[in-house]
């Protein structure tokens, strides 16, 4: 039985010109190809993603907007790194920033 290494997905994007937004989120590789797999397959129409009070993005192309993201397999010795740095006792995920889950973004959307 092979193991697969956690996946450390990054996320980097500019809005307006205006903000950089960077955040990054671990993930078990079957749980990323999923949310992949499932953004990609949704219904048609516009997506949005906010990150602020008033900012967000429009997303109309799915492959667009996953060029945005990065997944890169860590070490187990990695990961307990990142958790040690950026790991939240009451929850059981690693994230950083403002991470745009697709779970979510599929979630809100306009037909």
């Amino acid at each position: 039985m092979v193991l697969e290494m956690k996946m450390l997905v990054k996320f980097e994007s500019d809005w307006a010109d205006e903000f950089s937004v960077y955040a990054f989120k671990i993930f078990e590789p079957q749980e990323w190809r999923d949310s992949v797999r499932q953004f990609k397959n949704s219904e048609p129409g516009m997506r949005y993603w906010n990150f602020g009070s008033n900012e967000g993005f429009e997303i109309e192309d799915r492959d667009d907007w996953l060029s945005n993201y990065e997944a890169i397999p860590i070490t187990d010795l990695e990961y307990d790194s990142y958790k040690q740095a950026f790991g939240v006792g009451w929850r059981n995920y690693v994230e950083f920033g403002n991470f745009p889950d697709l779970e979510e973004i599929n979630e809100g959307y306009d037909e």
